[in-house]
């Protein structure tokens, strides 16, 4: 990629196939972001196209997974001030890019980084309490961040060691389609833990994880004051969590063979 002018803000976004919310993603970001670079594994949606016609800088990269993809994704920012990193199913609520706004205009030296707070769209609303209160640290200057993950692969999260700030406003994470959406995404999920952790598939755990979301969720984050939403998300985590005990209890059952199980071709 040729040498760029330094900028304000630069936004680092990744995609896949992400047509349903990327317009909204970019109107949302449009005149705050002076780049605006997006990291595609493969889109056959149409995002790439739509997002070169947007005037964003698209770098097409096979997917190494989420924590690698993203810290390419801000390197390609570079050089910028401060990088903004989003999924490609967020986008900045009025309130939230007005105060983004006056921090970058004020750039006050003793922050590193701003965090703000995320809330789930879904069937049509907000999730008020289900999931709430979700901080994301997502604004940081652009030589004040690193990311971290569990085996620098997954469950990625971007810190600094500097002073973090709050902003005021929401995140819009429009993160399940639907409900059938919701779904596979668990079942994908659970599928992928298979081989990277060992965290239940006992009897004990089956039980343990409907007490845990029904006592976190339902409870302490009254889930149910969000109404039918709140239930159906409520159900919906139940689910996830249980076919992720499904699966390990089947690799219990059918462990992975060691080196000197396998033959010799």
């Amino acid at each position: 990629m040729e040498q760029q002018q330094p900028v304000t803000l630069a936004v680092a976004l990744t995609t896949f196939n992400s047509m349903r919310c990327l317009p909204m993603v970019l109107d949302s970001v449009q005149g705050l972001a002076q780049r605006i670079v997006v990291v595609d594994s493969g889109s056959t949606d149409g995002t790439r196209e739509y997002a070169a016609e947007r005037g964003c800088i698209v770098i097409e990269r096979p997917w190494p997974g989420p924590l690698k993809q993203k810290v390419f994704a801000m390197e390609q920012c570079a050089p910028a001030r401060w990088i903004l990193l989003l999924d490609s199913d967020e986008s900045l609520e009025p309130e939230l890019r007005s105060d983004m706004e006056r921090v970058l205009r004020e750039d006050d030296p003793a922050i590193s980084a701003w965090e703000f707070q995320r809330k789930i769209w879904f069937l049509g609303g907000w999730l008020h309490h289900m999931y709430q209160p979700e901080w994301r640290l997502r604004l940081v200057r652009s030589d004040q961040w690193r990311m971290e993950g569990k085996m620098d692969l997954y469950h990625d999260k971007l810190v600094t060691d500097g002073k973090v700030g709050k902003l005021k406003g929401i995140c819009r994470h429009d993160s399940y389609a639907d409900i059938k959406d919701a779904v596979l995404r668990a079942q994908r999920y659970a599928e992928r833990a298979v081989g990277r952790e060992m965290k239940g598939g006992r009897w004990y755990d089956f039980i343990w994880c409907i007490i845990d979301v029904l006592w976190r969720h339902g409870i302490r984050q009254r889930a149910f004051l969000d109404g039918k939403r709140g239930l159906i998300m409520l159900g919906i985590t139940m689910a996830s969590k249980l076919i992720r005990q499904a699966y390990f209890c089947q690799q219990r059952l059918q462990p992975p063979k060691k080196d000197w199980e396998n033959p010799v071709v």
